[in-house]
């Protein structure tokens, strides 16, 4: 699983999060640019993507996503701060397939990861 997030504390809330569950190895990245390439090269299962982000934004990076035939298979799940109805909406209607709070709770992520990734065939159990 692949994080951008260009907040440091958020990286290290998901990645202390993330070591509930052993079966998902996580990837960080601070910044768009940065997550796209190594989207390209790893490939990852899923992508957990903050949407607002100074430089290319989560907007920007999703349209890349999808506009990459090599990676536009990868789901992506926005992690906002935006908390309307319609917020939500725009985000998925860019292609999202889901979209995580912030604050998020940090004991539920795992368990949200593992779901999401088995619903979209990738067979993980959290630890």
């Amino acid at each position: 699983m692949l994080h951008i997030d260009d907040d440091e504390r958020i990286r290290d809330l998901v990645a202390l999060a993330m070591e509930l569950n052993d079966e998902v190895s996580l990837i960080q990245a601070a910044n768009g640019t940065d997550g796209l390439r190594l989207a390209r090269q790893l490939k990852p299962d899923l992508i957990l993507l903050d949407f607002m982000m100074p430089g290319l934004s989560g907007e920007d990076v999703i349209t890349e996503i999808h506009a990459s035939p090599e990676i536009a298979r990868i789901p992506v799940v926005f992690m906002t701060a935006r908390t309307t109805q319609a917020d939500d909406e725009f985000m998925m209607s860019l292609g999202a397939r889901d979209v995580i709070r912030k604050p998020f709770d940090p004991f539920q992520l795992p368990e949200r990861v593992s779901e999401f990734l088995t619903v979209e065939g990738i067979d993980v159990k959290c630890a």
